[in-house]
């Protein structure tokens, strides 16, 4: 049974079940409601700035073999409240999983790019040049049979 039992902060109702303790965002009991998880949309502007920040990195010997050297996400960080200074990002979550999506991204692309007969349109379009069977082959290679 579902009770609302008192307003949490922020406003949030607190849940209660059969009239006991409150359960938390993760189903157990805690005497604190999590609030509820949302996804934040990078402007395009942060998004320039924080790869404005990332090519300063590696023009200045932060980038190593296997990454970067420590503490470049709180450069990064520095340079995004500089040049935006009301921005509420932060290094964790929002500079660590940006980068580790970009990273993501990058290898998914650069591995469809490696394949034979694959091309890239990067004159506008941004868009991978290749046959309907080649499309076929990639999409089997990393989805599986659909």
């Amino acid at each position: 049974m579902r009770n609302v039992a008192a307003m949490g902060s922020k406003g949030k109702a607190k849940v209660t079940y059969n009239g006991s303790q409150s359960v938390g965002a993760s189903g157990g009991p805690s005497g604190v409601v999590k609030p509820e998880r949302t996804r934040r949309s990078w402007s395009k502007r942060e998004e320039e700035v924080m790869i404005m920040a990332l090519h300063d990195i590696v023009t200045g010997g932060w980038k190593v073999d296997n990454g970067f050297r420590p503490g470049h996400s709180k450069m990064i960080y520095n340079v995004l409240k500089r040049e935006i200074p009301n921005t509420e990002l932060r290094v964790s979550p929002h500079i660590n999983s940006k980068i580790a999506t970009w990273k993501r991204d990058y290898h998914s692309l650069s591995n469809i790019l490696n394949r034979s007969g694959i091309g890239f349109n990067s004159d506008g379009g941004h868009r991978i040049e290749c046959n309907d069977d080649q499309w076929d082959k990639i999409v089997k290679v990393f989805y599986g049979e659909l």
